[in-house]
């Protein structure tokens, strides 16, 4: 029984260890631009395949491990030949920018979007008479560029700003309807630096992996701020006269600094299990985990905030 056991297990290793293998090679040879990222999009219409590499593999069982290399790497190449041959054209991306500045126009309500594996980001808003023309958005991007695409209509705007890896944007039209779809890989590190117009209603929202935010959003008419990270370091101070505005920031590890203006009251509720708070005390009232100004519900100014992260060390003030 043991030994049938052993065999079993030996088995799953075996092609499951082939295929992460095979795996790591094609996205070393999309990383650096050999083969297109289109073809993960064409790869997952094969996942039945994974059936039939199992059944493969306990019909070869009891063949020589080189025979069952063999058959396990002619069935994955053809795979990926026919993945490959089979993949439509893509819209090329927006070049890589090292800056970039959006005149505002007649704009009235941004969405700013971010994705990213790393790096460090910092976001303040325009000063009047500091540049010549009117700016909705403008960033340095350094030595880490971006990849930026921009829609705009009926004055509402909506960027999304991807490092460096491939944004992939496919039409396809099944002759009634015309479909769009979007793909980003976010493989590279961030080094931005972002001016927002004051002007404009506003929403944030920032999806990276380990990250160093510094958000001075003390001027901006922010509506709402979305923050996914993983090991982050985040400082946001919030905006002054905005009204009702909203934050959601979800984390693994991660240091925050939120600092609330006086004119503005709170309602913030933080989850971390593992994690530490300290919130001003005087400013905020604490029932059960939850810290809220006493004028809280009728003040013209206002945030309300959540967070949750695995561990965290929160400071409010």
């Amino acid at each position: 029984m043991s030994s049938l056991s052993t065999g079993r297990g030996r088995r799953g290793s075996f092609l499951v260890g082939f295929l992460l293998a095979a795996l790591g090679v094609l996205l070393l040879l999309t990383t650096t631009g050999v083969v297109s990222f289109g073809i993960w999009l064409e790869l997952a219409k094969y996942w039945p395949v994974l059936f039939l590499l199992t059944g493969m593999e306990l019909v070869l069982s009891g063949r020589l491990l080189l025979v069952r290399v063999m058959v396990v790497a002619a069935a994955l190449t053809v795979v990926v030949a026919v993945a490959h041959l089979s993949m439509p054209d893509y819209d090329p991306p927006e070049p890589l920018r090292a800056a970039y500045v959006e005149p505002l126009d007649s704009a009235e309500r941004l969405h700013l979007s971010m994705a990213f594996i790393g790096g460090d980001v910092e976001l303040t808003s325009d000063t009047a008479g500091s540049h010549s023309f009117a700016r909705l958005l403008s960033a340095d991007f350094e030595s880490h560029p971006a990849r930026v695409v921009r829609e705009r209509s009926n004055g509402y705007a909506e960027f999304h700003l991807v490092s460096s890896g491939p944004f992939l944007r496919h039409s396809s039209d099944d002759g009634y309807t015309r479909h769009e779809s979007r793909l980003s890989f976010p493989i590279g590190r961030a080094d931005w630096k972002l001016v927002v117009s004051p002007s404009v209603e506003v929403d944030i929202e920032i999806i990276a992996g380990a990250t160093g935010l510094d958000l001075d959003l003390r001027d901006l008419n922010l509506r709402r701020l979305d923050i996914e990270a993983g090991v982050s370091d985040i400082r946001v101070l919030l905006p002054t006269s905005a009204g009702q505005t909203y934050v959601d920031i979800a984390a693994g590890a991660t240091n925050i600094e939120l600092m609330v203006p006086d004119s503005v009251a709170a309602h913030i509720d933080i989850a971390s299990p593992l994690g530490s708070t300290w919130v001003a005390p005087g400013r905020f009232m604490e029932i059960d985990d939850v810290y809220q100004s006493a004028n809280y519900s009728e003040a013209r100014n206002r945030v309300r905030v959540e967070i949750e992260a695995l561990i965290a060390d929160v400071a409010v003030r």
